[in-house]
């Protein structure tokens, strides 16, 4: 429980709250899309790679959309811009997510109909 004094709370106080929502919003952000966490410890990032080799990491452009929602346990919802463009597509993509630190690989194929 926080005291007040005069409307402010002790710096202890604000340390400890702020380090509890960096624990909450890791938590509730598993998939890295940047090259930090909340904490501010270094992570790897999500990227897309495309068979030309090349990687488009995720969006920082102002039109970004991007989504996490859990939805019950284990699963969610999740969705990201990355910075590829339709002229940068090749027949398959792989989609490199950090989940929680770990890596895991999407390959994505082109169907033509």
């Amino acid at each position: 429980m926080m005291t007040m004094k005069n409307g402010k709370i002790s710096y202890e106080e604000a340390k400890e709250l702020i380090n509890w929502f960096n624990e909450w919003a890791d938590l509730s952000h598993p998939i890295s899309i940047g090259n930090s966490n909340f904490k501010g410890e270094n992570t790897d990032i999500s990227y897309i790679k495309n068979e030309d080799n090349k990687t488009f990491n995720c969006s920082t452009s102002a039109n970004r959309k991007c989504k996490t929602l859990f939805l019950d346990g284990n699963k969610y919802e999740f969705y990201e811009t990355f910075e590829m463009t339709k002229y940068d597509a090749t027949n398959k993509v792989k989609v490199i997510l950090y989940y929680y630190g770990e890596p895991i690989t999407l390959v994505l194929e082109r169907i033509n109909s």
